[in-house]
């Protein structure tokens, strides 16, 4: 993995930032109750909040504001990523791959101090990737301040033979994190979990309580600088390894995404859960640290 992004402190969840739904170009965009919108904030990515679409045509373009300007926390941003995704035809065709995003960062409730431009899943509708979790991130050039509030469009710009469309989002995730360049973390591993129940009889026979499998990711930082590692005397509160360390445990929440434009290669090594284990900040020589985490896929 050619540098990382370690991604922690989502605001959107701690502003308790429930969106609200508006609508742009032709058809209409619903939300459905029983999967209403403030699922969008819930780490539970199974637990999505669903957008029904009629009318559904070109450029029809779901929008979710979410509110900032009473959040008193910290607002600064690195990224923003939609976790666990799909938007499907009334047809039942998966289009998932039609999806584009974009990200309208507020400083006041007319000033957009940032607009991302499209980004999603490359491919064509039916061609969602076998077994990759849909993720897609957006990594802002510099980190902004969204002081008043963030702004998510979902767009079908393609041409569609159905007029009702289903759009499931399991979580949007705003947060600052620990960015690494290239050559910083040369070693990670990817383990497949399975925390199935497996007995077998005297006959030897197998019996299995299957369950979701979840993917484990391994990341070994080597020659970590001593800003990445703990900070600088000028900016003690950068993000760094021993401030997320602090801040997420092993109970938060923590996005790792790779320094990829490849749209597979990101949804099949971004993995969103939690640390296993409590970060463990190495001291090597000099102003070199050494650091090993490990992230749990949450379902």
């Amino acid at each position: 993995m050619a540098g990382a992004y370690f991604l922690y402190n989502d605001i959107l969840a701690a502003a308790n930032a429930v969106p609200t739904l508006s609508h742009v170009n032709v058809g209409s965009s619903v939300s459905v109750p029983t999967l209403p919108l403030a699922n969008l904030l819930d780490r539970r990515v199974a637990k999505v909040a669903r957008v029904q679409r009629p009318n559904a045509a070109v450029d029809s373009t779901s929008v979710f504001s979410f509110p900032l300007a009473t959040f008193g926390g910290d607002k600064r941003i690195s990224a923003i990523a939609i976790v666990g995704f799909k938007l499907t035809a009334s047809n039942g065709q998966d289009i998932t791959t039609r999806a584009r995003f974009t990200v309208d960062v507020y400083g006041t409730p007319s000033l957009i101090v940032h607009s991302s431009p499209q980004f999603g899943i490359i491919g064509t509708a039916g061609a969602v990737p076998a077994g990759a979790p849909s993720i897609v991130v957006y990594v802002f050039p510099t980190p902004v301040t969204a002081t008043d509030k963030i702004v998510l469009s979902v767009t079908q710009p393609f041409p569609t033979s159905t007029g009702t469309e289903i759009l499931d989002i399991g979580r949007v995730y705003a947060a600052d994190g620990v960015a690494f360049s290239e050559g910083v973390d040369a070693d990670w591993n990817m383990t497949m979990a399975d925390s199935a129940r497996v007995m077998r009889s005297r006959g030897q026979q197998i019996y299995a309580e299957a369950v979701p499998r979840y993917r484990v990711g391994q990341f070994r930082l080597p020659s970590v600088p001593e800003a990445l590692a703990i900070g600088t005397v000028s900016q003690p509160n950068r993000p760094n390894l021993q401030l997320m360390g602090l801040q997420v445990g092993v109970s938060g929440e923590v996005l790792v995404v790779p320094r990829s434009d490849d749209a597979l290669a990101l949804g099949r090594l971004a993995i969103y859960g939690r640390f296993t284990r409590p970060v463990q900040v190495r001291h090597l020589s000099g102003e070199l640290f050494s650091c090993d985490l490990e992230v749990e896929e949450g379902l």
